[in-house]
């Protein structure tokens, strides 16, 4: 059995690949260069897999972000891992970027946190979220939501350890100041991915590859043209 398992993460700004054998991450690549997905990806993929001496027949699964996030950089992410599996005849793995966050706070915690708020930037006012238990599991659904220290009242007041994370947790955090709740600065990576993509790979908790889709939660952000039409 390969375990050779090829990580996509392109929710955001950052576009970032990990290669993981089994359980243990054994090369990445990223980019933080806004709207360069659609060129880097595949070369970052290259780069990745020729620097860790293995090749694409080599790779068992691969796991993409499903998002929330970006619509244009989930489409490409999600299309290239699409790519891969069909002309490998291997499974597709998604895994939320959400509970890829989660998952590195809870791992890299000196002392465990109560809850865990991971926040994606959605625009505006707005952060996709979801709120997590000490162990990882999703206690709230998942959606975008108006900035408000409100969504902390319940667990301010049952004396919880709070950590907020992510690229809309320093957005929530300019806005806002909650003494209770702790600012851990984690940012978006695939290697995120590695702890979840292991999990559902040995349950075999793979997508349909034809059906699959990323949770988008909004549409794309379409701006229409200024140039006159004649």
């Amino acid at each position: 059995m390969r375990d050779l398992i090829l990580n996509i993460e392109t929710s955001t700004e950052v576009c970032s690949v990990a290669l993981q054998r089994g359980p243990q991450l054994i090369g990445i690549e990223e980019s933080g260069i806004p709207l360069s997905h659609t060129r880097t990806l595949t070369l970052q993929i290259q780069t990745l897999m020729k620097s860790s001496g293995q090749n694409m027949s080599q790779l068992s699964a691969v796991s993409v972000s499903s998002g929330p996030g970006s619509y244009t950089g989930l489409r490409v992410g999600l299309s290239t891992a699409k790519g891969i599996c069909y002309a490998g005849g291997i499974p597709l793995i998604g895994v939320s970027t959400l509970k890829g966050l989660a998952n590195q706070v809870i791992q890299q915690a000196v002392q465990p946190y109560d809850i865990i708020i991971p926040m994606l930037d959605a625009r505006r006012l707005e952060v996709y979220t979801t709120i997590y238990n000490s162990v990882g599991e999703d206690i709230s659904p998942l959606k975008a939501i108006l900035l408000d220290p409100l969504i902390l009242r319940e667990y301010i007041e049952r004396g919880d350890k709070i950590a907020i994370v992510g690229p809309g947790a320093r957005k929530f955090f300019t806005h806002f100041e909650i003494p209770q709740a702790e600012f851990v600065d984690l940012p978006v990576s695939a290697k995120n991915m590695v702890e979840e993509s292991w999990n559902r790979y040995q349950s075999q908790q793979f997508e349909q590859l034809a059906y699959f889709e990323p949770q988008y939660l909004k549409p794309a952000n379409v701006t229409k043209s200024k140039k006159k039409h004649f």
